[in-house]
Parts: structure tokens; sequence; C-alpha cells
């Protein structure tokens, strides 16, 4: 899956869905989604900063809001959504070709 090409500074809230390889949902009830931002050049991992809505546990569906200049600086990235759960366990989504261009 891509966002891509992203113009640098658009800051259109992130849809996603968070399903299995095979299309189904898992169970995300008491999730609590997080960010992870990869620079596909150097590597270097990132949390975002932006804020998550509430995770739709039966479509999967959740909406992230950008943190600011999160969307600035143009490059090749990667982008996963890890998943956590009150006992600590997580699920990692991902990745998402995310090209931020001029």
């Amino acid at each position: 899956m891509a966002i891509s090409p992203w113009p640098a500074g658009q800051t259109q809230p992130l849809q996603a869905t968070l399903a299995n390889q095979d299309g189904t949902i898992p169970n995300l009830t008491n999730g609590v989604p997080s960010l992870l931002i990869v620079n596909a050049r150097t590597r270097e991992q990132t949390m975002g900063t932006g804020t998550f809505g509430a995770i739709n546990t039966t479509t999967g569906t959740v909406t992230y809001t950008w943190g600011a200049g999160e969307t600035a600086t143009v490059g090749a990235y990667r982008l996963y959504i890890v998943v956590t759960f009150p006992n600590g366990s997580n699920i990692l989504f991902g990745p998402v070709i995310w090209d931020v261009t001029l």
C-alpha cells in the first residue's frame, strides 16, 4: 500500500484500515495506536507526534492527524502503525510507502 506522492506540508489526515494479511480485522479492543515513521534511506526511526482518533474495532479503520512539521521534509519514508494493548502486547501494521515530494 502507498500514499504517494504526498506534497510536503499537506496536513490532510491519514486514514488507514488495520487488517491482517488475509484481510480480516484482528481484535483491536482497548488497543492504543501510535505511528512509527522510518526514513527509507537512513533507516532513522521517529515516533509520530500527531494524534489518532478512536479505532473502529468493527472495520479496523483509524484516522491520524499529523503533528506539527511531520509532513514538511521531502523524502522517502515507511509508515507503521503500532497498536499496543493494556497487557503490553502489540500488533504492527505496515509498512505503508510514503514519499513526500515538493
